[in-house]
């Protein structure tokens, strides 16, 4: 009566490890590639972020990543802002800290992609308000 218990009882222990590093492989989140609308292409982990594409009147460099998964992504780095003076064709740009996050992860053809962006200038900011909020389309595959 207790063998059968007994090859039953190892048989499930045996089986348990595999299972769970199996269900770990492919359910952990931090395993998905997770992309950034860069003017309509997607790009992993851009060393630089266009914020408004139709102009480029803000673009964020010299990024510093804090966290990159497949949920969220935070960083610092330096925003050059054109302050449109005289106009926005012969504007000045200059240059303000700022942090940002990339979040609303959305798959988009065959890849992840963050989907909104929120930017904060940290000290000296350009007129205007303090923080924006940026959504971006889906964008063409991604570039490697």
């Amino acid at each position: 009566m207790f063998r059968p218990l007994i090859a039953l009882t190892a048989a499930a222990l045996v089986a348990l490890p595999v299972a769970t590093a199996s269900a770990a492989g492919s359910g952990s989140n931090d395993q998905i590639r997770t992309y950034v609308s860069n003017c309509e292409k997607q790009v992993y982990k851009p060393k630089t972020i266009t914020v408004f594409c139709a102009d480029a009147g803000v673009v964020i460099s010299k990024i510093r990543y804090q966290k990159y998964n497949s949920k969220v992504a935070t960083g610092t780095g330096t925003a050059t802002v054109n302050l449109c003076e005289p106009n926005c064709a012969a504007g000045n740009t200059e240059n303000f800290k700022v942090r940002f996050r990339l979040y609303r992860v959305t798959q988009c053809g065959d890849a992840y992609q963050y989907r909104r962006l929120r930017v904060r200038y940290v000290g000296p900011k350009p007129p205007g308000r303090r923080v924006i909020n940026q959504s971006f389309p889906c964008a063409d595959a991604p570039t490697r």
